[in-house]
């Protein structure tokens, strides 16, 4: 059953015009593993309201329509494949979206009272840049979103993704964030008790992000305590 489904997932992003490798999560297949990646736009949802917002490596458009439909006057989201871009304007006609490298951010459109970056920074090969103009850029909190690198075993594991370019422990990321931004909050990121989402069932999921709760902790609980993401506020 689920080698059928995945199937008809494939062929679902295919025609939807989608890349269908890789870590391509889309409201075309809604399951526990999207709605964990759905979570972290509404954890960043309350910085939104009535403000200009930035959401780089938009993806398939679906957070940065989230963070619109949240109260956001603008939002622009940018992303690198082309195809995430032209699917996001046809389904998500109130943003702004737009191709852009974010190691390259585009130095013309101003600054923001939230700038986003889920589960992107990680797909660069370097990140430095991108961090940088992200300062200048942002008016209001920087909301970052990153594998949660606490160890040999876990780093080794990120490595072993050809996606992830960028392989930090959380101790380098606050580092990184710290020598740009006044303070940086760090977050996990878990399933609510009793919840127990399968982020490999290609089948659509019964939860909502609500069902995904958010615990500021000192930075270096992000090593003791189990958590899906390493979250960071910086400001």
């Amino acid at each position: 059953m689920r080698l059928l489904r995945r199937t008809r997932n494939f062929v679902r992003k295919v025609r939807a015009g989608l890349t269908p490798f890789g870590e391509n999560v889309s409201p075309e297949v809604p399951n526990d593993l999207f709605v964990a990646h759905l979570s972290i736009y509404a954890f960043a949802a309350p910085h939104a309201r009535g403000g200009r917002v930035l959401d780089i490596g938009s993806g398939a458009g679906y957070g940065s329509e989230f963070l619109r439909n949240a109260g956001a006057n603008e939002v622009i989201g940018l992303d690198l494949d082309p195809r995430n871009v032209r699917y996001a304007k046809r389904h998500y006609p109130n943003v702004a979206f737009q191709q852009a490298d974010a190691e390259k951010l585009p130095r013309d459109l101003g600054t923001f009272d939230l700038i986003l970056a889920s589960n992107v920074l990680e797909h660069l090969h370097d990140v430095a840049p991108a961090l940088e103009t992200m300062r200048q850029m942002t008016r209001g909190p920087v909301v970052i979103a990153v594998p949660p690198i606490v160890d040999e075993a876990s780093m080794r594991a990120n490595e072993a993704i050809p996606y992830h370019r960028s392989n930090h422990m959380v101790e380098r990321w606050i580092d990184m964030l710290q020598q740009r931004f006044g303070t940086v909050a760090a977050y996990r990121h878990f399933p609510r008790p009793g919840v127990q989402p399968d982020f490999s069932d290609p089948f659509p999921s019964r939860l909502t992000p609500a069902d995904f709760l958010f615990e500021e902790v000192q930075p270096h609980e992000l090593k003791t305590k189990e958590t899906l993401t390493a979250l960071f506020v910086a400001r």
